[in-house]
């Protein structure tokens, strides 16, 4: 992993899906550089263009740049990020993708390699009383 391995990049995006590569964090353990691909795929809703869930999932794993973090736990940070960047604008929780399914391929700078995935639908039923 050099510098110029380093950056993030859109490897291949389509209207429901988007691969970037180059994610670095830094493991809590080792203080080694991990690299991660993140590749996501999601089902859009009423209120959320694809364009607009694309744009804030490339801002999420931005965010997630540089910091300290299990590799285990990048696939969660960048869901937890897009649901509040998505209610966040449309305030509602009807905003958040249908579907949407997150996988990463991490590896150390000693070598060692995880890939991790999450899958979630969301069903939304809203009673008022």
């Amino acid at each position: 992993m050099n510098g110029a391995d380093e950056m993030l990049k859109v490897k291949e995006e389509t209207d429901r899906s988007i691969c970037i590569e180059g994610l670095v964090t830094i493991c809590p353990r080792n203080c080694e550089k991990d690299l991660s691909r993140v590749q996501i795929e999601f089902v859009p809703n009423n209120f959320a263009s694809s364009s607009f869930v694309k744009n804030e999932i490339k801002k999420c794993v931005e965010s997630i740049e540089g910091e300290i973090e299990w590799m285990e736990i990048i696939p969660l940070r960048i869901l937890d990020c897009i649901i509040k960047r998505c209610v966040k604008n449309f305030a509602t929780l009807m905003a958040t993708p249908e579907k949407i399914s997150i996988r990463t391929f991490s590896k150390s700078e000693s070598g060692k390699r995880k890939s991790m995935s999450i899958k979630i639908s969301f069903q939304r039923e809203i009673n008022r009383e």
